[in-house]
């Protein structure tokens, strides 16, 4: 396949088959999903030069085939998404020794919950990573330590989460970020819920401790999710909101001004986003 630079694989069966070769000559593949195939493998001499997407949305495929094809192109890569359909993986032990640098990924999608994913992710270092998209109620307890080695160099978030006050000690510590998103990326139909509750807590944790995000300039509800306002009305958001557009605040203070807020998501109270316009045209 020497002219192949597009690859997208699904299986619409509900068993798993035997790998098959698929990719004994690439050079040109720039783009490889694998959705739902049941299994997937390369040859021992198949190389990936020019591969900088890979989106693993797999019920079958396994770690060790994500892993191979993470290994085979890392210092190409530029995209990754990991979505595993199911749990049937290996562990993190079985294929993470060492650890896969991926030193040119800038925009990383996790979509699993699954215990043995969150272990793989500490197989993986991503130096260079800005933006990180978050879905499907992928914050176990246990990815605390991965996003907290990620503080450094991440300076985006878009959720498609289901957020409440507990949520917010776990991303509060990306402490590099200056965009937050509920929803801003091309989605395929996941939607987002925010409570109210999670910014009351986050305002509660400022004022324990050093700021959440406390570089944050823009604040963006896309209309693909919504914003559950039946926790507290909408005044933990528009608090959260205050403190962030204060009159002593500027782009070199701490915490950082607000510069956009967008209130696209369903269930905003009109009067919340009355008094966010106001809020930001005043200011």
């Amino acid at each position: 396949m020497p002219a192949l630079e597009k690859l997208v694989l699904s299986h619409s069966g509900n068993q798993g088959g035997e790998p098959t070769d698929i990719l004994p000559f690439a050079p040109r593949l720039t783009t490889l999903c694998i959705h739902g195939i049941a299994s997937i493998s390369l040859r021992e001499e198949t190389e990936l030069p020019s591969l900088t997407e890979f989106v693993w949305n797999s019920r079958y495929a396994t770690l060790e085939t994500a892993w191979t094809i993470l290994r085979r192109a890392a210092a190409t890569l530029t995209r990754v998404v990991l979505a595993p359909r199911s749990s049937t993986m290996a562990t993190a032990a079985t294929v993470a020794t060492p650890i896969l640098h991926l030193p040119r990924i800038r925009e990383l999608t996790l979509a699993s919950r699954f215990p043995d994913m969150t272990e793989a992710l500490a197989s993986f270092a991503f130096p260079g990573l800005t933006t990180l998209v978050l879905m499907r109620n992928v914050l176990a307890p246990n990815i605390l330590s991965f996003l907290d080695s990620l503080c450094g160099t991440v300076t985006c978030i878009d959720l498609f989460l289901h957020l409440d006050a507990n949520e917010s000690a776990i991303l509060s510590n990306l402490c590099n970020v200056t965009q937050v998103g509920f929803g801003c990326t091309p989605n395929n139909g996941v939607e987002y819920r925010v409570n109210d509750a999670f910014f009351s807590q986050l305002c509660e944790c400022d004022a324990l401790r050093d700021y959440s995000w406390p570089k944050l300039t823009s604040l963006v509800f896309d209309q693909c999710g919504e914003f559950d306002a039946s926790d507290g009305g909408g005044e933990g958001l528009l608090r959260f909101i205050r403190s962030r557009t204060a009159p002593n605040l500027n782009d070199k203070s701490t915490p950082r001004r607000l510069q956009r807020v967008a209130l696209g998501a369903k269930g905003v109270p009109t009067w919340l986003s009355a008094e966010v316009d106001r809020i930001m045209c005043t200011g």
